[in-house]
């Protein structure tokens, strides 16, 4: 098995744990939780209470953005080759596009479980201060990345057939 497909499963596996527990969690605490409990909040606290049926949000959210990322991860096999770059160079580049979904959707399942688990203690301190912060700084990092990707990548796997005389 190569490194990234099993890159990939621990990826899924992963994700599923965080989902499956946070969603025990919140079943488990659901009777003990307010009618109106806070579901969106920020650094000084919740500003958005609604009723504790909303608290499934996160889940439905984190479950889209999820299903997303992999299903962006399936289609890029079908990505059209780029003439510039050689037939090993696509082939890497395509490979490189399903490692990032499966970054991504480990930044997402870490940030919806940390959000679940946020609403279910009805404490925001740790999300905002630790999660949050670190994948608002991450996220755009790793799209600055893929870009440099594109460019190495361009440079190293040039295709010389096509090369302009």
């Amino acid at each position: 098995m190569k490194k990234s497909e099993r890159f990939h499963r621990i990826t899924l596996v992963l994700t599923a744990v965080m989902y499956g527990v946070s969603l025990v969690w919140f079943l488990v605490s659901y009777k003990g939780l307010d009618d109106e409990i806070g579901i969106h909040f920020d650094p000084q606290g919740f500003d958005v209470f609604a009723s504790k049926k909303f608290g499934f949000y996160p889940f439905v959210a984190g479950g889209i953005l999820t299903f997303l990322f992999q299903l962006f991860r399936a289609l890029s096999g079908r990505l059209k080759p780029s003439p510039k770059i050689s037939e090993k160079g696509n082939e890497e580049y395509r490979a490189l596009i399903k490692v990032f979904a499966d970054c991504y959707t480990l930044l997402v399942a870490v940030f919806f479980f940390s959000w679940n688990a946020s609403v279910i203690r009805q404490d925001s301190y740790i999300h905002c201060k630790y999660i949050y912060n670190g994948l608002v700084t991450f996220a755009p990092l790793m799209a600055v990345a893929l870009f440099v990707f594109d460019v190495v990548y361009r440079i190293k796997y040039r295709n010389k057939e096509n090369k302009k005389k």
